[in-house]
């Protein structure tokens, strides 16, 4: 039987059809649709100098004033965030044969509709030829949103590598991935929770 890679990044799990993924990064998607609606408020209290955080229903993301310094990077992840996961949402719900999403309300609204959508229905795409790419969107919104408000710093696991059991495990840009200092072996978000078992195991002894 043919095989492909996995088609998150630095996951090179077998999957079965072109341009899917595997079971794991699947899963990964629910802790990352869990954590949207707080990093999307964090990421619009970067937007301006003295943003403060607010209720993600009260967002509301109006026209760029010219004389008010703002961070267009943050501006375009939160404008490019609900647009991919309205799209999404809006097609999950017409597999449900149910219109979609409303126009109406705040911006911040409009993101949480599409969240609390993806949650209920997404299940629906599994066996689609469209799972590795609705995925894979899901992470990108997902790590977008993350580099904007969280520290990128690299953070040790301090647990051994379950390769060449030394305690050089790290994690890298946000929790993007894990990497071994020591022998290099990388591992995708996916198995983060695999790893912090594992230290959790270590503490405990």
């Amino acid at each position: 039987m043919v095989t492909y890679e996995c088609l998150m990044p630095r996951c090179h799990a077998e999957v079965y059809r072109r341009h899917d993924v595997c079971e794991d990064c699947w899963e990964d998607r629910r802790g990352q649709l869990t954590a949207l609606p707080d990093l999307y408020v964090m990421t619009y209290a970067m937007l301006t100098p003295g943003s403060r955080i607010v209720d993600i229903n009260q967002i509301h993301v109006a026209a760029v004033d010219p004389g008010v310094p703002i961070n267009l990077v943050a501006l375009d992840t939160l404008t490019w965030a609900v647009d991919r996961l309205r799209g999404w949402a809006n097609w999950a719900l017409s597999r449900q044969g149910r219109e979609g999403l409303p126009l109406g309300y705040t911006m911040g609204k409009r993101f949480l509709m599409a969240v609390r959508t993806l949650q209920a229905y997404d299940h629906r795409f599994a066996t689609t030829d469209f799972a590795g790419d609705y995925v894979l969107d899901v992470w990108t919104v997902y790590r977008r949103l993350v580099v904007q408000c969280l520290s990128t710093e690299p953070r040790s696991l301090m647990v051994p590598c379950p390769v060449c059991d030394v305690p050089t495990v790290l994690t890298r840009h946000a929790d993007e991935y894990a990497q071994c200092l020591t022998c290099g072996t990388e591992w995708p978000h996916s198995q983060l929770p695999m790893l912090r078992r594992q230290t959790q195991k270590v503490v405990q002894q």
